[in-house]
């Protein structure tokens, strides 16, 4: 690796982190503007990885999100001054939030997925720390504390967060627990079992019900990708055995000494998993997804991107009379991709599901973005995932990624 390519990985790795902590400086400064600024980031990234020795080409698997990614630019038009769905003054908002970030599937052909997945990991890394720094902000200085609270400010109580809330921190968490438990699988040592150990610590305590079943899951694939060796089995139960009973004195210390109320609160997050509890993780969004069928139905091709999901906390007035859907990303998806959007998203899940059929055969980092992309796929049932700030562009890089046929494990070879 010559002094070059580490420049660019540690150029890489700042840009998305000032990228990412964007959020924390919109709030500190009430400038939501600011949160735009991260198109000059992307520019950065371009400037930095293209022209390079790859050249950028795309494949046949790519057909589908060409025709989905320019079926949306279409849509924005047809939203604008066809259907009404969206005015001219919130289309600012929505690009930011919405459209733009679906580029990251491009940056996927020139940033080499090696320097990609450490970045991120070093994000989750910092992000995680910030969480469990902020999450005591009460016991700090009054002067710390003040702005700690304007960053987490909207957060739930007990639950743990970064710069974009904890919804954000726990798909960030997805994301880079996805990276290095791939990585651990073919590279295994103290040093990223601790990283693994903090990351899934920190997404446990985001108390995100989407966090815990798709951590489970992400193991559970990574137990089937070495065919059920008994000592990565043996390993990981060592490792939840410890993880669990270290959380259990973590929860029992904020007890004591913060509030006694965590521990109800916990285990009302568990019974909410449970079908049969009348305060399910469903039954609290049944009527916003209800309302994406109904969205669809009335407009089966798609209302726009903008119109229904987070973007519209930003608008002064709807355009419309649709009802919102902010808890719930594939029927958000539904409402405002149409019937293009579904059929897309049919196609990922097939080729996820092919994907999982051949698991035993992909490469490392095939294997690291397919569960990556599992893992935020399971978020998305009760979360906007891919509205969240920062972490929209990392699930299409993801996207990416999962597409190019000729990703090994060396990275991109185009």
């Amino acid at each position: 690796m010559n002094f070059l390519n580490v420049k660019k990985e540690t150029l890489l790795k700042l840009n998305l982190l000032i990228y990412s902590l964007l959020p924390a400086f919109a709030k500190l400064m009430e400038n939501k503007i600011l949160l735009g600024t991260y198109i000059f980031f992307l520019i950065f990234m371009i400037f930095l990885y293209y022209p390079n020795k790859n050249k950028f080409k795309f494949y046949l698997n790519d057909i589908p999100f060409l025709i989905f990614f320019f079926y949306i630019i279409i849509l924005t038009f047809f939203s604008l001054f066809v259907f009404n769905t969206l005015r001219i003054v919130d289309l600012p908002i929505a690009l930011v939030m919405d459209i733009i970030p679906i580029i990251g599937f491009f940056y996927s052909r020139i940033i080499p997925v090696e320097a990609f997945v450490e970045a991120i990991i070093f994000i989750g890394i910092i992000h995680g720390i910030l969480g469990i720094f902020m999450y005591f902000y009460m016991f700090y200085p009054s002067f710390i504390s003040e702005i700690i609270f304007k960053i987490i400010e909207g957060t739930m109580a007990f639950r743990m967060s970064s710069v974009s809330g904890s919804l954000g921190l726990a798909s960030l968490m997805i994301i880079a627990v996805s990276y290095s438990l791939g990585i651990f699988l073919y590279k295994r040592s103290f040093k990223l079992l601790m990283i693994i150990f903090l990351l899934s610590f920190v997404g446990f305590m985001t108390m995100q019900r989407s966090f815990w079943i798709s951590f489970l899951v992400l193991v559970i694939l990574v137990i089937f990708k070495r065919n059920f060796n008994i000592k990565l089995i043996l390993s990981f139960f060592t490792f939840s055995i410890i993880f669990m009973l270290l959380s259990i004195v973590f929860i029992q210390l904020f007890y004591v000494y913060i509030s006694p109320e965590i521990i109800s609160f916990f285990v009302e997050r568990i019974n909410s998993l449970l079908y049969f509890s009348s305060q399910n993780a469903i039954n609290e969004r049944s009527d916003q997804w209800i309302a994406g069928l109904y969205n669809f139905l009335s407009l089966p091709s798609g209302l726009g991107l903008g119109t229904v999901g987070q973007s519209v906390r930003y608008y002064e007035n709807l355009a419309h009379n649709f009802m919102p859907v902010f808890d719930g990303d594939y029927f958000r998806i539904l409402s405002e991709t149409g019937i293009i959007g579904f059929v897309f998203y049919i196609y990922l899940f097939i080729r996820l599901f092919t994907m999982f059929i051949n698991i035993s055969t992909l490469k490392q980092y095939k294997f690291i973005v397919f569960i990556a992309v599992i893992g935020l796929s399971i978020n998305m049932i009760g979360s906007n995932t891919t509205e969240f700030f920062f972490n929209n562009f990392l699930y299409w890089m993801n996207i990416g990624y999962l597409f190019n046929k000729n990703l090994t494990f060396e990275g991109n070879k185009t």
